[in-house]
């Protein structure tokens, strides 16, 4: 099963990745976050200062995106084994509206990149 980015209104836990300078630009990375409730595994971007949290596998054949995926110069990750590519700005597929990865908030304070998942 896919994992569920929060709802706009949900509370959310903010969980630490670490200092945002450590993590290289257009280069995806597989982040996995163990909760009482599973593992979710996600696939962070970063471009520039802005940072995307994304679904970590491809709805189509569950290919792991951060392993596979690559950024198409056009604010897409498009996954390396069917091409199907996915919008960074929410998680949506670029041609299809009825499918999407996720995306889950990000904020940095005090140099802390942190991802917002479901209280």
């Amino acid at each position: 099963m896919l994992p569920r980015p929060p709802a706009t209104d949900e509370p959310l836990v903010w969980i630490s990745l670490g200092p945002a300078d450590d993590y290289p630009v257009d280069e995806p990375l597989p982040i996995r976050l163990d909760r009482d409730e599973g593992r979710l595994d996600l696939t962070l971007v970063r471009q520039g200062d802005e940072f995307h949290v994304l679904g970590g596998l491809c709805p189509h054949r569950g290919a792991p995106l951060a392993e596979l995926g690559f950024l198409d110069g056009e604010g897409h990750l498009v996954c390396g084994w069917h091409y199907w590519s996915f919008r960074l700005t929410d998680g949506g597929h670029s041609l299809l509206d009825s499918i999407s990865i996720g995306r889950w908030p990000t904020r940095v304070v005090e140099g802390d990149l942190q991802v917002g998942v479901p209280a």
